[in-house]
Parts: structure tokens; C-alpha cells; sequence
């Protein structure tokens, strides 16, 4: 699991240590507070764009970002003694990503022909055991709910939550997997969409235009990092095929003298 994609892992290690520097700092000034803010929510981006468009078991994936939410909003303190449940707040964040992103996948998958219409529905089908695992992520995003406050969700908010997810949310659409996706033009409306985001959320909070910016920069890192792992796991599976056509074709090593 782990050799196969090594730089994911190392990336998701990364993040982890920074989190654990983030836990420690006090985010008593406004650039401290963006960054940590840009950070954070860059992580729940990529998580909320994995769970739609992860490998592995979807029970898996949705588990994974209720746990790294609550984490996150509990351990991460961005702004100290601030009146805003960052709980809700970033529920409502990752939420609106999945949405965008399911709703992207599906329009892509209208456009396919006939014969992959039927593995997306038998991936849909849902049996007894993944119910009963449904139930245990049901009963602990409700656990976690009990104690969330959403008297918050004024139009103020509401539109600071569509404008820091605004990039996130265009990264999905227009990036299907990773950056070898990326053309000229959807570079250019991606960073048309992070300009426009940044002076948004300058206007809604001090220095907000940094959060727009690490959050950005979190989410490209995270998909070149997928693309080289890919590129590297293609490699590998083509060096293994042409092993295996031509067994008796020595493998490329190093100069031994007693050869």
C-alpha cells in the first residue's frame, strides 16, 4: 500500500507534521491566523475532493474526512476566543466541495458511452455490511453535531463560505485527476478564479487574501503530487509487463567486475 504510492504518503506525512507545528502556534496576529486558516482548509479540499474521486472503499473515504474534520476543528484553534464554530464552518466548506465535485463527476460520466454505464451503476450497489458501516458514519457526524452552534449562518457567512471555496471548487471542475489535465486555458481560469477569491476574502477578514493563497497552493502541490505518483506507478507496471514478455532479458544494473 504504502511503496506503491510513496510521495502521496509522504505528502500526507508532511501534512500531518505541519499540523501538529499549526496545534502549537498561537495565532494571535491576523497573517498567523490566514495562513493557518488557508492551510486548514486546504486539507479539507483535497479530502473532500478524494472522497469522490479516491480508489479505495467509499465507506473508507467518507469516514476518513468526518474524522479529519473534527480533528481539525477541534485541535486547530485558528482564531483564539472567536464566536465562530469552526465545526459547522467547516462542515458546510467540505460539504459544498463534495457536492460540486459529485455533480462535475456525474456530468463527465453522461458524456460516456453505454458499456461504462453499467460498472457505474454496479459500483452504486450498496450490501448489508456497508449499510451497517454507514449507520457507525451517520451516528458520528450526529455526535459531533450535538454540540455545533448554526446561529452563524447569516448571508455574511454564507458568502465567505462560497468564496473560500470557490477555488477548491474550480480546481474540481476543471481537473478531472490531477495537473496533467491542466491546459492554458484552464490555467488561466484557474488563476483568474484564485485572483478574484483572494480580493473577495481580503474584504471579509484581515489578510484574507493569504488564506485564498496557501489554500491554493496546498491543492496544487497535493495534484502534482498525485500526477508524479502516477507517472511513477505507470512506469513501474510497464517495466513489469516487458519483464514478463521477455523473461530472459536481463534487468538494467550496475557494472560488476566479476561478471
Amino acid at each position: 500500500m504504502f511503496h506503491k504510492r510513496p510521495l502521496t504518503w509522504l505528502f500526507v506525512a508532511s501534512t500531518i507534521a505541519i499540523d501538529l507545528v499549526l496545534i502549537t502556534v498561537e495565532s494571535d496576529r491576523a497573517l498567523l491566523a490566514a495562513v493557518k486558516l488557508g492551510f486548514v482548509l486546504g486539507q479539507l479540499a483535497a479530502m473532500a475532493i478524494w472522497v469522490v474521486r479516491g480508489r479505495i472503499h467509499r465507506l473508507a473515504r467518507a469516514s476518513c474526512l468526518v474524522v479529519t474534520t473534527s480533528l481539525l476543528a477541534y485541535l486547530i484553534e485558528v482564531v483564539p476566543s472567536s464566536t465562530l464554530p469552526w465545526a459547522v464552518f467547516y462542515t458546510g466548506y467540505a460539504f459544498l466541495i463534495v457536492i460540486v465535485t459529485l455533480l462535475s463527476d456525474l456530468t463527465r460520466h453522461r458524456r460516456r458511452e453505454k458499456s461504462s454505464s453499467d460498472k457505474w451503476a454496479r459500483r452504486w450497489k450498496i450490501s448489508l455490511m456497508e449499510c451497517f458501516g454507514w449507520t457507525i458514519v451517520v451516528a458520528m457526524a450526529s455526535f459531533s453535531a450535538r454540540g455545533m452552534e448554526f446561529y452563524f449562518l447569516r448571508r455574511e457567512t454564507f458568502a465567505m463560505i462560497v468564496a473560500l471555496s470557490a477555488v477548491p471548487s474550480c480546481m474540481a471542475l476543471l481537473i478531472r485527476t490531477d495537473l496533467r489535465d491542466v491546459r492554458a486555458t484552464r490555467a488561466l481560469g484557474i488563476s483568474l478564479i484564485i485572483i478574484i477569491a483572494a480580493y473577495y476574502s481580503a474584504t471579509g477578514q484581515p489578510s484574507g487574501e493569504f488564506t485564498t493563497f496557501i489554500q491554493a497552493a496546498y491543492l496544487v502541490l497535493w495534484m502534482a503530487v498525485l500526477g508524479m505518483d502516477d507517472v511513477l506507478s505507470c512506469a513501474r507496471n510497464v517495466g513489469k509487463s516487458n519483464q514478463e514478455k521477455n523473461p530472459h532479458v536481463d534487468v538494467l544494473r550496475l557494472f560488476e567486475p566479476q561478471d
